[in-house]
């Protein structure tokens, strides 16, 4: 999803939010004198929270993005008949926008969970590029670490194969399981 130059400038924006120095989250706790909480975020017990407000902050607008302009294929006609019908906003999400946009909403599950397993350029940069935390491991850090070594080369190629193979099996029981537990009539307008 990320390309890898995009990935290197969000994980390096991040490090600098978190700074424990000059970062802008811990100047803001010291701005409303809330010293206590103006620390480093990315130590070992908050670095998964700190990666997972990242990756939040980063993906959230592709997603989004993608939702939004399906549902604004949707005609207004079928709008304006759940309001003649009496339904509120809530209702004409859950039984008009909900249903029309169910194609597109597997796409963007089946898309974040590939994106989730084979993450890899966000975490090896927000860590500085020297030693991943196992905190935020993921297959492809794992892998990665078994192919070129922490700092000195291991070279365990055969255990990188066999994880890089074992990669695509989640992707394909989770890919799976999602568009089982989503599938349902097409509906068209």
């Amino acid at each position: 999803m990320l390309s890898f130059s995009y990935a290197i400038a969000l994980a390096t924006f991040w490090g600098f939010m978190y700074d424990p120095r000059f970062g802008l989250i811990n100047e803001f706790f010291r701005l409303i004198n809330l010293d206590s909480f103006a620390r480093t975020r990315t130590g070992p017990d908050l670095i998964f929270w700190a990666v997972l407000v990242a990756l939040i902050w980063t993906y959230v607008g592709f997603y989004m993005l993608l939702l939004l302009s399906e549902a604004e294929k949707i005609p207004q006609s079928l709008y304006d008949v759940g309001k003649i019908e009496g339904a509120n906003r809530v209702q004409m999400f859950f039984k008009v926008t909900i249903p029309l946009i169910w194609d597109v909403l597997i796409i963007a599950v089946v898309l974040w969970i590939i994106s989730a397993i084979k993450l890899f350029e966000f975490l090896f940069a927000f860590s500085g590029g020297t030693r991943v935390p196992q905190q935020i491991w993921t297959n492809s850090v794992y892998m990665f670490l078994l192919s070129f070594g922490k700092r000195t080369a291991i070279f365990r190629l055969g255990y990188e194969i066999t994880v890089s193979v074992t990669l695509v099996i989640p992707i394909i029981i989770f890919t799976g399981i999602a568009r089982l537990i989503m599938r349902r009539d097409r509906i068209e307008y």
